[in-house]
């Protein structure tokens, strides 16, 4: 986005920031969902810049080829610098690809509950079908546009409150608007740039409903971090113009009380939780250690302990990779293996394909355990062991 930004403000000297964005571009797709959501808005920033320095009337003796070239030159720079970004991610891909881990999601979710979402090992045999699979995300396409208006809008007012309650505050959302104002004096393309990209996301990310669904407000978040940035800067400069701000006094009072508007809405929850030695501010605790930071250390360690060195083990998600780390990472087990038993889209049933797997491994000899009931009980015999996890084993 800044390296698009750069090359605008001098697009006949600077082809090779736009070759850089286009690269990033390509490189980051399918890696950070903000590259291909802001993507509309860098389609109308790029033809914006691209029109406005057209040759005009009185430069049309230079031909009609120097024309068509300085027209069509930048297009073949982003086009050239997105075919290598893409160029690149195809072989961070398959490299990866090539040598996957069974810590990977193919084989803790995908391989094992796809059926789910109507994926099974046949569509997963060769490395575009596996692209394609990742790509499209099909375990999650249900949550993205799942209702109608008055979905859009409870998701909205949602939004909002967020927002303005635990996010930003409404001073750092009115600096966002004076900057905004104060960008498109400056620079018309680039706050347009920013409005479309903003509305772009919001609209996208408010139709997306998965379980952690605050985490998907982020992207929204970068263009309005800008915004505000810009907007403080407006305010700050303008109180510099004040005489009494020239003095010593006054320009550690005005310092101190920029420090306090940019922060006034996180202070208060920021010292609270360095009182309390723990990250109180989070909210969200279901996925979070915010009472025991070192909690997911012990409760995997007592787990992999426990566990042969050829285990295989259903663990819901949280926990999986937890565990992953110490036994793969820290003890080097390699042996031990690991699925999530009823991830999102099973409606809390284990799915045949891993059914079978674990009947497979039983049959084998392969110990199996699992860190709850779910509806396993009607396929295996299960017991507790002294880890906490239950180990299974065939019906006679």
């Amino acid at each position: 986005m800044l390296a698009l930004w750069y090359w605008g403000q001098l697009p006949s000297k600077r082809q090779g920031w736009l070759f850089a964005a286009a690269l990033l571009s390509g490189l980051s797709f399918g890696v950070h969902l903000y590259s291909v959501l802001i993507a509309p808005a860098a389609l109308l920033y790029f033809v914006w810049i691209v029109r406005s320095n057209r040759p005009n009337s009185g430069q049309e003796s230079a031909g009609v080829e120097q024309r068509s070239f300085a027209a069509i030159s930048p297009l073949l720079v982003g086009l050239a610098g997105a075919a290598v970004g893409l160029g690149l991610f195809l072989l961070s891909f398959y490299i990866i690809d090539v040598r996957q881990s069974t810590t990977g999601y193919d084989y803790t979710a995908q391989y094992p509950s796809g059926t789910a979402w109507g994926v099974t090992a046949a569509d997963m045999q060769t490395f575009w079908q596996r692209l394609y699979q990742t790509l499209s995300a099909p375990q999650w396409q249900s949550a993205m546009f799942p209702g109608g208006p008055l979905f859009m809008v409870t998701r909205l007012a949602t939004f909002l409150f967020r927002l303005i309650v635990f996010e930003f505050g409404l001073v750092s959302i009115a600096a966002a608007i004076i900057g905004w104002f104060a960008i498109r004096r400056q620079n018309r393309p680039i706050a347009y740039f920013m409005l479309t990209g903003f509305l772009t996301v919001l609209v996208l990310v408010i139709n997306y409903d998965p379980g952690d669904k605050h985490i998907f407000y982020l992207p929204s978040y970068i263009v309005l971090v800008v915004a505000a940035m810009a907007g403080f800067d407006h305010l700050l400069n303008r109180a510099e113009q004040r005489l009494w701000t020239q003095k010593p006094w006054g320009k550690a009072a005005v310092a101190l009380i920029f420090v306090l508007l940019i922060g006034q809405h996180f202070w208060p929850a920021r010292l609270v939780a360095l009182v309390e030695g723990k990250a109180s501010f989070v909210t969200e605790t279901y996925p979070y250690p915010v009472d025991d930071l070192t909690a997911p250390r012990r409760y995997a360690e007592a787990i992999a302990n426990g566990l042969p060195d050829d285990a295989f083990v259903l663990l819901e998600w949280r926990t999986l990779y937890a565990v992953y780390y110490v036994t793969a990472v820290e003890q080097e087990r390699m042996g031990i293996e690991m699925a999530e038993p009823t991830p999102y889209r099973t409606e809390g049933q284990v799915q045949p394909p891993l059914i079978a797997q674990i009947k497979e491994d039983l049959r084998a000899g392969r110990p199996v355990f699992t860190d709850n009931r779910y509806d396993l009980p009607q396929y295996f015999n299960l017991q507790r062991e002294p880890n906490g996890l239950y180990s299974l084993s065939l019906r006679e």
